[in-house]
């Protein structure tokens, strides 16, 4: 990948409002939802469904991975709602391992050119210039943490560079269980009695999700000073 530098950009705050007014609803539907149809009487069908459900669940949360513009942040709530804490985390970790690892290959095989068909111009263009930020697998893990919303593109783009598949692959699922488990976790507390701990949860991720966006200016010039104070020593 290049090493030349991103051009400096204001954030775009409509697009920033867009996603958050879009998981804001989409969440807001599953909590109708649940409300109505109540948590029992899913998890019931869940049940009934026997190994059908997690199977399906772990290819759709792959799918929207794959199909990177495809909102993925609801889906893990889902799965606390419908298969508890510890069932939800198991399956969104295996889903999302699965779905990036298609999306490290298809970089790594296929290039540029195929990847920009599946995920657009502008999620590319914003992973790109992020995995700039985060240099190599160790700094990989913390955007696993950080960038966990657009952990599909990033997925993407290690696939083109050197990084080892088998790094990408650990962060993925170890460094992985933070992000999930703390959205699995506020699923499972969908159509419960403490909805105010749901909706502060959910808050404090809106602005997890809108920090990187904001802040990505500040990286860059922190990154670059870095860089230079490196250079120089050498």
């Amino acid at each position: 990948m290049s090493e030349a530098q991103p051009t400096p950009h204001k954030p775009a705050w409509g697009g920033i409002l867009i996603a958050i007014a879009a998981f804001v609803i989409v969440t807001g539907g599953l909590i109708y939802l649940m409300s109505t149809i109540g948590p029992e009487r899913l998890q019931q069908m869940v049940e009934d469904a026997g190994p059908l459900a997690p199977v399906a669940y772990m290819l759709l949360r792959a799918m929207t991975y794959i199909f990177a513009p495809l909102t993925t942040g609801p889906i893990q709530f889902a799965s606390g709602a419908l298969f508890g804490v510890w069932e939800g985390i198991l399956y969104s970790i295996i889903g999302e391992t699965l779905g990036g690892s298609v999306n490290f290959w298809i970089g790594r095989r296929f290039g540029r050119p195929v990847v920009l068909r599946i995920a657009g111009e502008e999620g590319l263009k914003k992973a790109e210039e992020y995995y700039h930020l985060v240099g190599e697998w160790r700094g990989l893990a913390v955007a696993r943490v950080v960038l966990f919303a657009i952990w599909d593109f990033l997925s993407y783009v290690v696939g083109f560079t050197p990084v080892k598949y088998v790094h990408y692959l650990w962060v993925s699922l170890i460094v992985g269980l933070i992000p999930t488990s703390a959205a699995v976790f506020l699923g499972s507390q969908l159509g419960g009695e403490n909805q105010a701990l749901l909706m502060a949860g959910i808050i404090a991720l809106c602005v997890v999700l809108s920090l990187p966006i904001l802040f990505s200016g500040r990286l860059r010039k922190m990154m670059a000073a870095r860089r230079d104070k490196g250079e120089r020593a050498n």
